[in-house]
């Protein structure tokens, strides 16, 4: 998500910014990350809905108090979409089996080869990207 906003704050348009939204999804799921989704051990597919929904719901909060000055919003909405649309459409393949989203889901797998990386491991890139995306912001 914070890259998203760097992007779409760096964006001359809606379209630029959802496309460069959307390449850098890919490229943040190459570099080796921790990914709590892996982790979570829900139960019921509500509890994992409540989680899941809880985490966007904090980060879209987080992301509107950083970007409240900025006149773009609308520009850094879209970065901001695209840049989540590949976990959403994996969302929808994994959760409602929509056969239409599977290329998408294979694309994913084969770039997102760091998917069981233990938190300790995972954890310096996912803090190094965040801290530098809150520098390029607060720049």
């Amino acid at each position: 998500m914070l890259v998203g906003v760097v992007i779409g704050v760096q964006s001359p348009n809606v379209w630029t910014a959802f496309c460069f939204g959307l390449i850098s999804h890919y490229i943040l799921d190459f570099l080796p990350h921790w990914d709590y989704l892996n982790s979570l051990k829900v139960n019921n597919k509500l509890k994992m809905f409540v989680k899941i929904g809880l985490d966007f719901i904090i980060g879209v909060i987080i992301i509107f108090i950083l970007i409240w000055d900025y006149p773009q919003k609308l520009i850094i909405m879209s970065a901001l979409i695209g840049s989540l649309l590949p976990d959403v459409l994996e969302f929808f393949y994994a959760n409602l089996k929509m056969k239409w989203f599977r290329p998408f889901h294979n694309f994913h797998l084969k770039v997102h080869h760091w998917k069981e990386l233990s938190f300790l491991k995972g954890m310096p890139t996912t803090l190094i990207v965040c801290l530098g995306a809150i520098f390029l912001l607060v720049l």
